[in-house]
């Protein structure tokens, strides 16, 4: 996708998303940082925050927010600084007016890189995070890292799966009705083969129970869990190794010792996930995710809305997103007068559908380009379009604007002799070419040598 553009909706909740600066390449992106987004019922915008560093090339995500019982909210995220691809989990803490309280980057223990995915504040005020860690001796050695804290000071850390040989994730945290903690992921140190769904139950203190793992040969993960009403757990996630092909939604019921008590598969031949499930108040479920569809001679992926009875057979499903969007659910949340609120992420084809953006827009050259005092760079519009041509050094400053305006369609040349807004010349170095039209934008790096 050329044009991004991440929606998060929220009623009596708050959920969070990427502001992404340079969709085309997250290698060149200005910067990214988590922003909040806090509507009324009717979701009308209330405020917006942004929350990170806001420094050339450093990268914060947000995966998971909760609300707090001081009616703050807790996220949970990720922080990379991008020339050296470290990342950090990464966590903050807001009052009910979105302003920050304390954030905290940490590793979980001595490892090069890790990332928060899921967050919990239990009934001793507590926070709880779980996620990724990364060890020291390559890619291949990930494993489960589970967070206790008090405000931003850590309590205690633990590590589960298969490390240093595991590539191993915690997708998911809840407390269990014993005071201790249900967790679900992926492992692919244990089980069938591939990567299976894995589900840990620790006591208060974080120390390993019991595991389970379930799926096939091929690659499995469990990307949400949540207590049921008999005392046992549900889990939402996705299957290659059982359905029609591709990978599918699977959904998997526990009892209070994690043993199977049935399992369902939902989906077609392309690929299908499940990314978040709730229990519904018929006893029943509901699981939000996305379904691939075909779309012209491509598939891309619409949201997707399975209702169970509670025995898990499909009462009804339902797809969503526009024609030519790629929709993905990535949370699903009951609200006060029992509707439910969907979060997730919409990118749009830029041009299809849009009078005002070309259908196909071309950057000829897109790798580096290394060049002594001048430069033509080669574009193409299949439409009129309202575009914009700017030039920025390594710090995200603007060098030169080169073009602004409306252009005709067909194939364009534009030259750049190297210099600034002020006519004067510059000195060798690394700069980046970028030209939008409307909300696509490419981003081509150059380097100068003089």
């Amino acid at each position: 996708m050329n044009c991004i553009r991440k929606l998060s909706f929220l009623i009596t909740i708050m959920y969070c998303f990427t502001l992404l600066s340079a969709p085309n390449s997250k290698v060149w992106n200005i910067n990214s940082q988590v922003l909040l987004i806090k509507t009324d019922s009717s979701g009308n915008e209330i405020w917006r925050r942004h929350y990170g560093k806001n420094e050339w090339l450093h990268y914060e995500e947000g995966e998971s927010v909760e609300k707090t019982r001081d009616d703050g909210y807790i996220i949970a995220g990720k922080y990379e600084y991008l020339p050296f691809c470290e990342e950090q989990a990464y966590l903050i803490k807001i009052d009910s007016l979105g302003n920050k309280e304390w954030d905290k980057y940490f590793w979980w223990g001595e490892c090069i890189n890790a990332g928060a995915f899921s967050v919990i504040q239990d009934s001793n005020d507590y926070y709880v995070v779980t996620g990724r860690k990364m060890g020291m001796t390559g890619v291949d050695t990930c494993c489960i890292g589970l967070c206790k804290l008090d405000s931003a000071t850590t309590i205690w850390t633990k590590e589960f799966g298969g490390y240093p040989w595991g590539a191993d994730a915690g997708k998911s945290v809840q407390q269990a009705l014993d005071g201790g903690y249900i967790l679900a992921g992926l492992t692919s140190a244990f089980g069938s083969g591939g990567s299976d769904v894995y589900l840990i139950k620790t006591d208060s203190g974080g120390n390993e129970e019991w595991s389970k793992t379930f799926g096939g040969s091929l690659d499995d993960a469990g990307n949400s869990v949540q207590l049921t009403t008999d005392g046992g757990y549900i889990i939402g996630g996705s299957t290659e190794s059982f359905g029609s092909g591709g990978s599918d939604v699977y959904l998997i019921k526990t009892d209070s010792g994690g043993n199977e008590e049935w399992s369902k598969i939902f989906g077609d031949s392309l690929d299908d996930a499940g990314n978040s499930v709730l229990q519904t108040s018929d006893s029943g479920y509901i699981i939000a995710g996305y379904k691939k569809l075909l779309c012209g001679g491509d598939s891309l992926p619409k949201g997707y809305l399975i209702k169970t009875d509670s025995g898990g057979n499909e009462k009804w499903s339902k797809t969503f997103g526009g024609p030519t969007d790629a929709c993905i659910a990535n949370s699903i949340k009951k609200i006060s007068n029992g509707d439910f609120i969907i979060v997730g992420a919409i990118e749009y084809y830029c041009g299809i559908g849009e009078e005002e953006l070309p259908d196909t827009f071309i950057l000829y050259n897109t790798g580096t380009e290394i060049f002594l005092n001048k430069i033509t760079v080669k574009y193409e519009l299949k439409a009129n379009s309202q575009i914009e041509i700017i030039i920025f050094d390594v710090l995200g400053n603007r060098v030169r604007r080169l073009e602004r305006g409306i252009k005709p369609a067909g194939i364009h040349e534009i030259v750049w002799d190297g210099r600034d807004d002020r006519r004067e010349k510059i000195g060798s170095g690394i700069y980046f070419f970028e030209i939008k039209a409307g909300r696509k934008r490419i981003v081509k790096k150059l380097s100068l040598i003089r």
